[in-house]
């Protein structure tokens, strides 16, 4: 992802909508996708595609947390309790399971790829989930909650990113 623009023959394959709209070409070796979105200008030519009738996007993506394809790892999330209707009415991945600590609290377990996009997708829990497995994933997640709180820091907001800390010039009044 340069951000230069660049020539290439594309023959659509499918086109997937997880958060935006995406397509994969069966004129590459490893079936890129394309953000439909970035795409500027094309031409239509006399080529013909013709799909191979042995893909199955489903069967591609089935391992894939979203459209990331890695090798599957199991996840172990911890939620909230409160969470669990929510999470129990939607189908994250096919693999899911879920079961409670001796806490109440529910953990969700699945056999997935593309872990970057489940760090994303728990981040936007907060405070509500946390990543118990695989180790390098939680690991992932701390460093970036690391980075979240240097862009929230005192020297950026004047806000103190110790909890009890009062920046210069706060007065403690609300």
């Amino acid at each position: 992802m340069s951000g230069r623009n660049t020539g290439r023959r594309f023959g659509p394959r499918q086109l997937v909508v997880f958060s935006e709209w995406l397509t994969w070409s069966d004129l590459f070796a490893n079936l890129p996708m394309f953000v439909l979105d970035r795409i500027r200008l094309l031409h239509v030519t006399e080529e013909r595609f013709i799909p191979p009738d042995d893909f199955d996007l489903d069967t591609y993506l089935k391992d894939s947390f979203g459209v990331i394809r890695t090798d599957p790892e199991k996840v172990v999330i911890r939620f909230d309790p409160s969470l669990e209707r929510f999470l129990k009415e939607n189908i994250w991945h096919p693999s899911q399971d879920f079961s409670k600590d001796k806490d109440g609290r529910v953990l969700f377990t699945m056999e997935v790829g593309g872990l970057t996009e489940v760090m994303s997708g728990v981040l936007g829990f907060g405070r509500q989930a946390e990543i118990l497995e695989p180790k390098h994933l939680r690991n992932a997640v701390v460093e970036e909650i690391k980075a979240i709180t240097e862009n929230y820091g005192e020297m950026k907001t004047g806000i103190p990113a110790e909890p009890g800390k009062r920046s210069s010039g706060e007065t403690g009044k609300r």
